[in-house]
């Protein structure tokens, strides 16, 4: 029998990534969606953990566990930003192409960057939630590459030498942030 959990995104993509992480451990994973739950949660954090935590606590009413993410690019050039705000930088560019520009031209002489993924677990009866950070060093490319992925996923290319923009989703999970936070949780879910 399978053991319900949600992970509190809208995205599928991310959603995809999670049920192959959690499936294989008899979870039956659901996202917002697939229990018709249209709420938005303001991420104003000043952390990964407060934002994953924050959106993780607007379910925590639910009969089964609870797991949320935030996630971002920080880009050495830019001291460490978009970081918190990764989305929030795509649309004051006007989207993400123009924010991949705009990355390219930032990181001339400097390309270093990492992504970061932090998951949040409220388990009943729990009193504390439980953190798994996930972190994928690499580099901002100077063109887009593929199409693959979403985000800046294009303008990525890990230090194993795996093009988000190319990869398809098993190889990236293999060195993604989000990859690699959700090993940390099954890992602790199989337990």
């Amino acid at each position: 029998m399978n053991q319900e959990i949600l992970f509190a995104t809208h995205n599928r993509g991310k959603l995809e990534e999670a049920r192959n992480y959690l499936s294989p451990l008899g979870y039956l994973v659901y996202g917002l969606d697939d229990l018709f739950l249209s709420e938005e949660v303001v991420e104003d954090g000043k952390s990964y953990e407060e934002n994953a935590y924050k959106k993780a606590k607007a379910f925590e009413s639910l009969p089964f566990p609870v797991f949320s993410d935030d996630s971002g690019l920080e880009v050495e050039a830019l001291g460490g930003k978009p970081g918190l705000f990764t989305a929030r930088f795509a649309s004051e560019k006007g989207g993400y192409k123009e924010a991949m520009a705009a990355l390219a031209q930032a990181t001339e002489g400097n390309p270093r960057a990492r992504y970061v993924c932090t998951i949040c677990l409220l388990e009943k009866g729990q009193k504390k939630p439980l953190f798994f950070t996930g972190v994928c060093e690499g580099e901002i490319l100077k063109e887009p590459v593929g199409d693959h992925g979403f985000g800046f996923d294009p303008a990525f290319k890990s230090k194993e030498g795996v093009y988000f923009g190319l990869a398809n989703q098993e190889e990236k999970a293999k060195v993604s942030h989000r990859g690699r936070a959700l090993l940390k949780l099954a890992t602790y879910l199989a337990i």
